[in-house]
């Protein structure tokens, strides 16, 4: 997909708990749907990846290139959060999203 971002001023995540989560994914570890997201939570910040809809199980690496091209389009300050749509996860085309929040991506 395209992975077009969106930034947002709304649920920011700590950047440094990002930045260890986005390359945390570049692993072959097969997700499941449901959860639809992956976070990381350090001194009591949290940052999540998370999608728009269940495309079945895939390696973790999927979410790498959406979740790589939101994080330094959308740093503000110590923080960041936005969203890329149009990105092929498994074949399906759905919104990813980098905020504090596991849920509410759409």
């Amino acid at each position: 997909g395209t992975n077009d971002v969106t930034c947002s001023g709304s649920h920011t995540a700590d950047i440094g708990v990002c930045t260890q989560l986005v390359n945390s994914l570049n692993t072959g570890t097969i997700i499941g749907d449901s959860p639809r997201s992956i976070c990381l939570g350090q001194n009591g910040n949290q940052c999540c990846v998370s999608w728009s809809a269940a495309v079945g199980s895939m390696p973790q690496s999927d979410l790498f290139s959406a979740a790589n091209k939101i994080l330094p389009a959308c740093v503000s300050g110590s923080s960041v959060s936005g969203l890329a749509r149009n990105v092929n996860l498994n074949g399906g085309c759905v919104t990813g999203c980098l905020s504090n929040r596991a849920t509410g991506c759409s």
